[in-house]
């Protein structure tokens, strides 16, 4: 089916020039994978050839060099090709210029979405060394021919590094994954030995989870005899039962069980297990035991959660003020009025290993408390007069004698609409440490994928005491390729956090609760049972950020906007003494 004209149109920047009004000028695109190759001087090798090339074969005097020193050509995320695609963006240049076509990607779906974006803005692409011109349909069709292949070559050496890691695994050579307590990685044998301080408290574990049944209880008990993980962290149930159900203890290898790092599991038949390969830290008469108490505790809370069929409408909004994790949801087994069975929510480290006193807030308190403040808000802006009378319209309309003031900004994007914009708009509060984590995330992804480029190179094209061996490569590999899929999960997660903001609409939160009779309500609490669950949870996580609980009490709520959270706090009145 032939495209649609002007689909795919770009969005002219400001300050745009046409391709009819521009002057001859190349973006000279160099970039090295490995610092190995700087060394080498491949950086003002290729800059002083591409410039003669501009000069003596483009007839173009005019230029500007992007160098990416470092920087793998497996995706896009570089610096200096950000800032050179910003600026063709703009008009700037009439030709994108490069030593290789694998300089710019070796990446099929990256190259056509640029190669279709300098057609858009008229940008000819050369590469010197293929010696084709994308300004004829010749040199257009060379370069899709070209890429394909090195994409196959892409391909078929992961595929051959998959292989060889495949036969490791299958004659129970370890392919790097992170050595289990317990154990100590071995280089003499390329495999792992145990290590004696740390087989006691894997034994230890499992003689606590005979005698006590429960995750939680030994993880407690680690915690408070000074018992810590091997990288030292806090134990929780989580953490016990990862070890409890590692058949690594009992000598059995195990590759290929999980999508990536801690991913989900992969189907059995891509699972490689060796019996008998690994030295056992547990007899396999305990370890059966141990599984059947796990299986039957997981039987328990399966049936547990199948019996509860419910939505807990602040699921995931809500965390503790004092340890910052996420509060848990759980089913209040006591019914209400009318056999309803409200929510609770307790502290995730809490629930964890303890270690939180923050208290169990009530889904009867908390969930009306967050509607009746929506509605508080929209009262109090559509009868505030001014914005200074706004706070007093809002304790009023709230109704909560026990809240002496609420600290929001004076004036946000909702309220401005329905005051008519009585007073300067107040920005709202950004959110520079999720930008910082995020942009440190990307720093960290940028490193460890110039470290794979790097061992790429180290191996496949060795050189003098650069040459590694293959096992040390693939260890090596594993262990980058593991960093990579847990940032690039921590990203992604960042991201839609980042990405999922709108702002505060008074016409919207207006409407929602006039649909849902919470407008005129005498008691939302009352009201609650009878609502469609979904639609509420969804509504306020599209609206709401996070809502902080500290000794029971609403303390804050942050409620998404375009340039950060808007945050408003909650000031309690001093209790009578």
């Amino acid at each position: 089916m032939p495209r649609p004209k002007n689909l795919n149109k770009p969005k002219l920047q400001p300050g745009y020039i046409p391709p009819s009004k521009r002057k001859p000028k190349a973006a000279i695109y160099v970039r090295v994978s490995t610092h190995h190759q700087i060394d080498r001087e491949s950086l003002p090798f290729q800059r002083e050839e591409l410039e003669n090339y501009s000069r003596y074969a483009l007839n173009i005097d005019a230029w500007e060099i992007f160098e990416d020193a470092g920087y793998s050509a497996k995706n896009t995320d570089r610096p200096k090709y950000q800032e050179m695609m910003a600026r063709i963006r703009k008009g700037e240049f009439t030709h994108l210029l490069v030593w290789k076509l694998d300089r710019i990607s070796r990446n099929l779906r990256d190259f056509t979405e640029l190669w279709d974006e300098l057609k858009e803005y008229g940008v000819t692409f050369v590469s010197k060394m293929e010696q084709f011109d994308t300004s004829t349909a010749m040199g257009e069709a060379m370069l899709r021919i070209i890429l394909v292949f090195a994409e196959l070559e892409r391909k078929l050496t992961a595929e051959r590094v998959y292989s060889i890691m495949l036969s490791r695994a299958q004659k129970a050579l370890w392919n790097g994954a992170p050595v289990a307590l317990g154990y100590d990685w071995d280089p003499e044998n390329e495999t792992i030995k145990i290590n004696p301080e740390e087989a006691e408290l894997v034994h230890l574990i499992f003689d606590l989870y005979e005698e006590k049944q429960s995750a939680l209880a030994v993880a407690e008990w680690l915690h408070e005899n000074g018992k810590k993980t091997k990288r030292g962290g806090t134990w929780g149930s989580k953490s016990v039962i990862d070890i409890l159900r590692n058949p690594i203890y009992i000598g059995v290898y195990r590759w290929n069980y999980r999508q990536s790092g801690r991913g989900e599991l992969k189907p059995e038949d891509e699972v490689i297990t060796v019996e008998n390969a690994l030295p056992a830290i547990i007899s396999r008469e305990q370890w059966e035991r141990v599984q059947k108490l796990l299986d039957g505790n997981y039987k328990g809370r399966r049936d547990q959660q199948r019996r509860a069929k419910h939505l807990h409408i602040l699921s995931g909004l809500i965390r503790c003020g004092y340890c910052g994790k996420t509060y848990i949801s759980a089913r209040n087994t006591k019914p209400h009025k009318h056999n309803y069975h409200p929510s609770y929510y307790r502290c995730g480290t809490y629930i964890r290993n303890r270690q939180c006193r923050n208290k169990t807030v009530s889904g009867l308190y908390i969930e009306p408390f967050v509607l009746e403040y929506l509605r508080a808000y929209v009262k109090a802006a559509r009868s505030a007069t001014s914005p200074a009378s706004f706070q007093t319209e809002l304790l009023k309309a709230f109704g909560r004698e026990e809240i002496e003031y609420i600290d929001l900004p004076i004036v946000d994007a909702g309220l401005t609409s329905i005051l008519g914009g009585m007073a300067e708009a107040v920005s709202v509060q950004p959110r520079p440490i999720m930008n910082e984590k995020l942009e440190s995330l990307k720093k960290q992804k940028q490193k460890i994928e110039r470290a794979l480029a790097r061992l790429d190179d180290a191996y496949f094209f060795p050189e003098g005491h650069n040459a590694i061996s293959k096992s040390e490569y693939l260890v090596k590999k594993a262990e980058f390729q593991q960093r990579l899929s847990k940032v690039d999960s921590e990203i992604a997660a960042l991201t839609s956090k980042c990405s999922s903001t709108m702002s505060i609409d008074i016409e919207m939160f207006s409407r929602f609760l006039l649909v849902h009779n919470l407008y005129t309500a005498d008691n939302i609490r009352d009201v609650l049972p009878a609502l469609d669950k979904q639609v509420v949870q969804d509504f306020l996580r599209q609206v709401i950020s996070f809502i902080e609980v500290a000794d029971g009490r609403v303390t804050k709520i942050a409620f998404n906007s375009p340039d950060g959270e808007v945050i408003h706090r909650f000031v309690y009145r001093e209790p009578p003494s």
